[in-house]
């Protein structure tokens, strides 16, 4: 993590929001996918509901399968916990440009299809 940053650094894979400029001059250039890193600093109490551990909601949305903007401008992650143990996260981005969790869950079987796309 870079000196005097504070919070935790999720790095992400792919923007799919390119066309609406919020990676604008990250690109790669040609063939490269460009990459956007966040700040994760809170997960809010809603997030706890489940009882998912910090630590694992913070591991399923560092080392996510699959990262899914979503209309309501909420971020869907599907990763791992720390177990393995597949989990859906949810994070909506901050006007600071920080990421809250708002929702965290052992993944439901709805989902398993957005896993084949990928990140």
């Amino acid at each position: 993590m870079p000196e005097g940053v504070g919070g935790l650094y999720a790095v992400l894979g792919a923007c799919r929001r390119c066309e609406t400029g919020c990676c604008a001059g990250a690109r790669g250039g040609p063939g490269r996918q460009p990459f956007v890193i966040r700040l994760l600093r809170e997960i809010h109490p809603t997030a706890k509901k489940r009882r998912i551990a910090d630590d694992d909601i913070l591991h399923a949305t560092r080392n996510a399968m699959t990262i899914d903007p979503q209309d309501d401008d909420t971020v869907l992650y599907l990763g791992a916990a720390r177990s393995g143990e597949l989990l859906e996260v949810s994070t909506i981005l901050r006007e600071d440009g920080t990421e809250l969790v708002i929702h965290a869950m052992t993944m439901r079987r709805s989902y398993q299809n957005l896993l084949s796309r990928g990140v």
